[in-house]
């Protein structure tokens, strides 16, 4: 065997398994992350898709928060009736029946934030939703 045939010899034996473990660490660490940021862009609303999804979904699937990203952002919330909302949506997962305080709807547990998610509603005096937001805590 020739000396450089051992150097790289010598070369693998020592550098390849620090390299291949780091390269694991990357795979590891960096897929999730991707996939987290493929998933941050807002999803047109798809009401079956909506309706169809619960807490028995795979707990990083997050189709409910990136269509609520998608309804903020449209302006298709604000003004609808209560009646209209739950027609759009189904009904809330939470909150009380008052006009004073927000119905709000679970968007999934937590991604990269460290809170559950919620998709809130403040209504006017005439029961029209005048604000939709997301919120980390629950109204």
């Amino acid at each position: 065997m020739t000396t450089r045939a051992r150097s790289f010899t010598r070369l693998v034996i020592v550098w390849g398994p620090p390299v291949a473990f780091v390269i694991f660490l990357l795979l590891l660490f960096i897929v999730p992350i991707t996939k987290e940021i493929i998933d941050s862009h807002p999803l047109s609303f798809d009401r079956d898709a909506w309706q169809r999804w619960s807490l028995t979904s795979d707990s990083r699937d997050r189709t409910r928060t990136r269509m609520a990203e998608w309804l903020i952002q449209s302006n298709q919330l604000t003004g609808l009736s209560r009646e209209e909302l739950i027609e759009k949506l189904g009904p809330p997962d939470g909150g009380r029946h008052d006009p004073r305080f927000a119905d709000w709807y679970y968007l999934g547990p937590p991604s990269l934030v460290l809170a559950d998610t919620y998709l809130c509603f403040a209504f006017d005096a005439h029961d029209r939703v005048i604000e939709a937001y997301i919120s980390c805590e629950r109204i």
